[in-house]
């Protein structure tokens, strides 16, 4: 009884108690871990960058570079209107239906802006898109 009382009270003491070399391992991480902490949040010098920083500089290259990005697009990717200021396509002078038939005289209510049968949901007067890829997209959308 004896020899296992004292087999119970070393194995509880390794147990319950971590050796002096874990001791120290587990003291110096930590110690290394508040350096690093401590390294990170100290001052450092930015140098000449901020003595020298302007803020209104900053804007007019800012502004430079907006303005000759708005150039190329604008000159690049401008919509042009595929109607005149009277309904006919622009490329051919022809006066279609939005239903898109050659002989059609217009089967659409009248156009509240211009009167005319020939206009379908938008009036063609001046318009940017046509009606053709209108009605292709919104195929498109129906079948999927």
């Amino acid at each position: 009884m004896n020899g296992q009382s004292e087999k119970s009270v070393a194995q509880e003491g390794h147990t319950g108690q971590s050796s002096p070399e874990k001791d120290c391992q587990i003291g110096q991480k930590q110690l290394q871990q508040i350096e690093r902490q401590l390294k990170c949040l100290a001052f450092q010098n930015p140098g000449p960058q901020v003595a020298d920083f302007n803020p209104e500089t900053r804007q007019q290259k800012k502004k430079a570079r907006m303005s000759k990005m708005n150039e190329y697009f604008s000159v690049k990717y401008k919509v042009r209107k595929k109607y005149d200021k009277s309904g006919r396509l622009i490329c051919n002078d022809a006066d279609l239906c939005d239903c898109l038939e050659k002989n059609c005289l217009g089967c659409f209510y009248p156009c509240p802006k211009c009167n005319s049968n020939k206009c379908g949901p938008e009036c063609r007067c001046n318009r940017r898109f046509n009606s053709l890829l209108l009605s292709l997209y919104l195929t498109f959308v129906s079948h999927t």
